[in-house]
């Protein structure tokens, strides 16, 4: 194993000990589907259990292709990236919430540094792209069996089915900025701002809003582009 691959390694056994003690804000991320696939990778690599990494790595593959390959809008990173990022902006949360309402100097210090640690955590997650997790898999099955018989799809090569329809520019400028961003620990103040001119959660997810009515009953359906 060479000093790179020792590295991840090393990257992702710190990650899943962080996970062990959770996020202070970004709870809702834990119990994500995608997300706790993730974390059984990292579990699996950690144990050196080829079959057991093998098997989440392909489900990943399975949830991610149907989330990216029917999505709207530009990719950013590849599509681990992609759905980390769209879990963290869209999340409603008390941080989005509150920054949604008021500007960052009106938010109490101790909930915007909690919600810095768990973007220095999450950010530890974003870095592990697809490329060093099948890098980390190849590794257990040359340790174990002294050669690599295994072909992982990267997840890189997944494409938004609409991927030359932008997303709305300031989401979609948001996620440029955390992929080009080397310490997500400063990016509070940017996310904050967002929150504060697009709104938090559902809300912030869309360009406007229609009221339906279907078989006598009411909803309010969100309008993700912009709709005649």
């Amino acid at each position: 194993m060479n000093t790179k691959d020792k590295q991840v390694c090393v990257d992702i056994k710190k990650c899943w000990e962080d996970l062990a003690e959770g996020f202070f804000i970004l709870k809702n991320l834990e119990k994500d589907r995608g997300f706790k696939v993730f974390a059984k990778i990292l579990e699996a690599i950690i144990e050196k259990d080829v079959n057991k990494a093998i098997y989440h790595y392909k489900k990943l593959f399975y949830l991610l292709a149907a989330y990216t390959e029917n999505a709207r809008g530009v990719i950013v990173g590849d599509a681990w990236q992609n759905y980390l990022l769209d879990r963290l902006i869209k999340d409603l949360n008390t941080f989005s919430v509150k920054a949604s309402q008021a500007p960052l100097a009106f938010m109490g210090n101790s909930l915007r540094r909690a919600f810095q640690e768990d973007l220095c955590l999450l950010e530890r997650f974003f870095q592990l792209d697809s490329k060093k997790i099948i890098g980390a898999i190849h590794g257990i099955v040359k340790e174990k069996k002294g050669k690599e018989i295994i072909s992982l799809k990267e997840l890189a090569s997944l494409s938004a089915h609409l991927n030359k329809i932008p997303d709305e520019k300031d989401f979609y400028e948001l996620k440029l900025f955390f992929f080009n961003l080397k310490d997500w620990h400063k990016a509070l103040k940017v996310l904050a701002d967002y929150y504060y001119k697009n709104g938090a959660g559902f809300w912030g997810e869309y360009w406007a809003f229609r009221w339906e009515v279907i078989n006598g009953k009411g909803k309010l359906r969100g309008l993700p582009i912009l709709t005649p």
